[in-house]
Protein backbone atom coordinates (compact mmCIF):
# COMPACT_ATOMS: atom_id res chain seq x y z
CA UNK A 1 0.00 0.00 0.00
CA UNK A 2 1.37 3.50 -1.34
CA UNK A 3 2.12 5.32 1.86
CA UNK A 4 -0.09 8.85 2.32
CA UNK A 5 1.34 12.03 4.20
CA UNK A 6 -1.31 12.60 6.50
CA UNK A 7 1.01 15.50 8.06
CA UNK A 8 2.68 17.17 5.27
CA UNK A 9 5.18 19.79 6.24
CA UNK A 10 3.44 22.69 7.82
CA UNK A 11 6.33 24.87 6.40
CA UNK A 12 5.33 26.86 3.41
CA UNK A 13 8.49 26.73 1.39
CA UNK A 14 9.17 22.92 2.42
CA UNK A 15 5.61 22.04 0.70
CA UNK A 16 6.50 23.52 -2.52
CA UNK A 17 9.79 22.02 -2.30
CA UNK A 18 7.99 18.78 -2.00
CA UNK A 19 5.64 19.07 -4.31
CA UNK A 20 7.66 20.47 -6.71
CA UNK A 21 9.83 17.51 -6.37
CA UNK A 22 7.54 14.85 -7.01
CA UNK A 23 6.86 15.25 -10.48
CA UNK A 24 10.81 15.75 -11.08
CA UNK A 25 11.41 12.13 -9.82
CA UNK A 26 8.70 10.74 -12.10
CA UNK A 27 10.02 11.93 -14.60
CA UNK A 28 13.65 11.40 -13.70
CA UNK A 29 12.78 7.67 -12.84
CA UNK A 30 10.84 7.10 -15.64
CA UNK A 31 12.83 8.70 -18.39
CA UNK A 32 16.76 8.05 -17.56
CA UNK A 33 17.32 6.22 -14.12
CA UNK A 34 18.11 2.59 -13.85
CA UNK A 35 16.36 0.39 -11.07
CA UNK A 36 19.71 -1.00 -8.89
CA UNK A 37 18.51 -4.72 -8.50
CA UNK A 38 17.71 -5.89 -4.59
CA UNK A 39 18.00 -2.33 -3.22
CA UNK A 40 15.92 -2.58 -0.07
CA UNK A 41 12.55 -1.04 1.53
CA UNK A 42 13.92 2.60 -0.18
CA UNK A 43 14.86 1.89 -4.20
CA UNK A 44 18.07 2.86 -5.57
CA UNK A 45 18.84 4.30 -9.28
CA UNK A 46 21.36 4.78 -11.11
CA UNK A 47 21.76 7.54 -12.86
CA UNK A 48 23.65 6.48 -16.17
CA UNK A 49 24.68 9.87 -17.47
CA UNK A 50 27.01 10.40 -14.25
CA UNK A 51 26.78 7.24 -12.47
CA UNK A 52 25.49 8.83 -9.50
CA UNK A 53 23.19 7.07 -7.26
CA UNK A 54 19.64 8.52 -6.71
CA UNK A 55 17.72 6.68 -3.32
CA UNK A 56 13.76 7.71 -2.64
CA UNK A 57 10.85 7.11 -0.74
CA UNK A 58 8.50 4.84 -3.35
CA UNK A 59 5.47 5.47 -4.57
CA UNK A 60 3.38 7.40 -7.14
CA UNK A 61 4.60 10.75 -5.67
CA UNK A 62 8.41 9.93 -5.29
CA UNK A 63 9.81 11.73 -2.04
CA UNK A 64 12.48 12.36 -0.07
CA UNK A 65 15.89 12.04 -2.65
CA UNK A 66 19.12 11.44 -1.58
CA UNK A 67 22.21 11.05 -3.56
CA UNK A 68 25.20 8.85 -2.66
CA UNK A 69 28.22 11.22 -1.95
CA UNK A 70 31.36 10.78 0.68
CA UNK A 71 30.49 6.92 1.44
CA UNK A 72 27.01 8.38 2.70
CA UNK A 73 23.18 9.15 1.52
CA UNK A 74 22.59 13.09 1.11
CA UNK A 75 19.48 14.62 0.94
CA UNK A 76 18.50 16.66 -1.67
CA UNK A 77 16.69 20.12 -1.48
CA UNK A 78 14.38 20.78 -4.34
CA UNK A 79 17.11 23.27 -5.38
CA UNK A 80 20.05 20.35 -5.28
CA UNK A 81 17.77 18.26 -6.83
CA UNK A 82 16.99 20.45 -9.94
CA UNK A 83 20.84 21.07 -10.49
CA UNK A 84 21.57 17.17 -10.51
CA UNK A 85 18.78 16.22 -12.97
CA UNK A 86 20.54 19.21 -15.04
CA UNK A 87 23.70 17.67 -14.84
CA UNK A 88 21.90 14.18 -15.82
CA UNK A 89 20.61 15.02 -18.53
CA UNK A 90 23.72 17.04 -20.36
CA UNK A 91 25.60 14.32 -19.29
CA UNK A 92 22.91 11.74 -20.84
CA UNK A 93 22.08 13.94 -23.73
CA UNK A 94 25.11 15.96 -24.58
CA UNK A 95 23.56 19.01 -24.63
CA UNK A 96 23.37 21.78 -22.72
CA UNK A 97 19.39 22.24 -21.66
CA UNK A 98 19.98 25.71 -19.89
CA UNK A 99 16.38 26.52 -19.88
CA UNK A 100 15.38 23.70 -18.36
CA UNK A 101 16.13 24.58 -14.72
CA UNK A 102 15.02 27.51 -14.73
CA UNK A 103 11.84 26.42 -16.14
CA UNK A 104 11.79 23.64 -12.94
CA UNK A 105 13.05 26.36 -10.52
CA UNK A 106 9.54 28.47 -11.79
CA UNK A 107 7.38 25.74 -11.19
CA UNK A 108 8.25 25.55 -8.04
CA UNK A 109 7.98 29.21 -7.23
CA UNK A 110 4.09 29.00 -9.19
CA UNK A 111 3.23 25.93 -6.41
CA UNK A 112 4.75 28.42 -3.57
CA UNK A 113 2.23 30.85 -4.66
CA UNK A 114 -0.10 28.53 -4.88
CA UNK A 115 0.22 27.20 -1.99
CA UNK A 116 0.22 30.94 -0.38
CA UNK A 117 -3.03 31.56 -1.93
CA UNK A 118 -4.65 29.16 -0.67
CA UNK A 119 -3.66 29.73 2.56
CA UNK A 120 -5.82 32.92 2.65
CA UNK A 121 -8.77 31.96 0.40
CA UNK A 122 -11.58 29.82 1.28
CA UNK A 123 -11.78 26.92 -0.97
CA UNK A 124 -15.66 26.78 -3.16
CA UNK A 125 -18.13 25.17 -1.43
CA UNK A 126 -19.39 23.67 -4.71
CA UNK A 127 -17.84 19.94 -4.97
CA UNK A 128 -17.57 20.89 -8.83
CA UNK A 129 -15.67 23.93 -8.47
CA UNK A 130 -13.35 22.64 -5.62
CA UNK A 131 -12.34 19.68 -7.60
CA UNK A 132 -11.52 22.04 -10.91
CA UNK A 133 -9.60 24.06 -8.26
CA UNK A 134 -7.74 21.07 -6.36
CA UNK A 135 -4.45 20.24 -9.36
CA UNK A 136 -1.78 22.34 -7.33
CA UNK A 137 0.98 20.06 -9.13
CA UNK A 138 0.14 19.68 -12.72
CA UNK A 139 1.12 16.86 -14.21
CA UNK A 140 2.66 13.64 -12.22
CA UNK A 141 5.51 13.25 -14.82
CA UNK A 142 6.62 16.66 -16.15
CA UNK A 143 10.15 18.11 -15.00
CA UNK A 144 8.28 21.21 -14.78
CA UNK A 145 4.32 20.91 -14.42
CA UNK A 146 3.63 24.64 -13.11
CA UNK A 147 6.10 26.77 -14.69
CA UNK A 148 4.48 30.24 -16.48
CA UNK A 149 7.51 31.31 -17.92
CA UNK A 150 8.73 33.18 -15.09
CA UNK A 151 6.32 36.09 -15.27
CA UNK A 152 5.40 38.10 -12.13
CA UNK A 153 2.90 36.42 -10.35
CA UNK A 154 0.86 39.47 -10.05
CA UNK A 155 0.19 38.57 -13.37
CA UNK A 156 -0.91 35.46 -13.89
CA UNK A 157 -2.68 34.72 -9.87
CA UNK A 158 -5.72 36.07 -10.46
CA UNK A 159 -6.57 34.16 -13.22
CA UNK A 160 -5.20 30.69 -11.23
CA UNK A 161 -7.95 28.43 -10.87
CA UNK A 162 -5.66 26.68 -8.12
CA UNK A 163 -5.70 29.82 -6.12
CA UNK A 164 -9.52 29.77 -6.54
CA UNK A 165 -9.73 32.39 -8.70
CA UNK A 166 -12.87 34.32 -9.35
CA UNK A 167 -13.42 36.55 -12.05
CA UNK A 168 -16.22 37.93 -14.45
CA UNK A 169 -16.69 36.46 -17.66
CA UNK A 170 -15.60 38.54 -20.68
CA UNK A 171 -17.07 38.10 -23.70
CA UNK A 172 -15.40 38.23 -26.90
CA UNK A 173 -17.35 39.69 -30.26
CA UNK A 174 -16.77 38.39 -33.56
CA UNK A 175 -17.49 40.30 -36.41
CA UNK A 176 -20.57 39.00 -38.38
CA UNK A 177 -18.80 38.40 -41.53
CA UNK A 178 -16.42 36.25 -39.94
CA UNK A 179 -18.25 33.88 -38.02
CA UNK A 180 -18.80 30.26 -38.95
CA UNK A 181 -20.42 27.49 -37.32
CA UNK A 182 -23.51 26.60 -36.71
CA UNK A 183 -25.66 25.70 -33.42
CA UNK A 184 -27.81 27.37 -31.07
CA UNK A 185 -26.17 30.46 -29.95
CA UNK A 186 -28.92 31.69 -27.94
CA UNK A 187 -27.79 30.43 -24.56
CA UNK A 188 -24.19 33.00 -24.87
CA UNK A 189 -26.73 35.66 -26.53
CA UNK A 190 -28.48 35.56 -23.31
CA UNK A 191 -25.23 36.94 -21.51
CA UNK A 192 -25.07 40.51 -23.19
CA UNK A 193 -25.65 42.40 -26.37
CA UNK A 194 -22.47 42.19 -28.94
CA UNK A 195 -22.04 46.01 -30.90
CA UNK A 196 -23.78 46.46 -34.19
CA UNK A 197 -21.36 44.45 -36.80
CA UNK A 198 -20.69 41.44 -34.15
CA UNK A 199 -22.53 38.33 -32.51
Amino acid sequence: MERVDLNPPTDAARRADAYASAPLLNCLLREVARPVPESGDRPVYRLPGTGRLLRVRPGRRPAEPEVRADGAWQPLSHAELVKLVAEELRAHTGLPGDDLPAEMLDSRDTVAALLAARARTLAPEDPYLRSEQSLITGHPHHPAPKARGGGPVAAWLPYAPEAHARFPLVLLGVREDQVAGEGDTSALDALGTAPPGYR
